[in-house]
């Protein structure tokens, strides 16, 4: 359960990042996915 709850925040973190374009810029320059 700890761990579910810890991963739904981090999940969340993540899709504010999604939202900001971060993440899209991050996977251009590394060549992620």
């Amino acid at each position: 359960m700890r761990k579910n709850r810890f991963s739904n925040r981090v999940v969340d973190e993540w899709s504010k990042f999604y939202d900001h374009g971060v993440l899209r810029k991050i996977r251009q320059i590394y060549g992620w996915g």
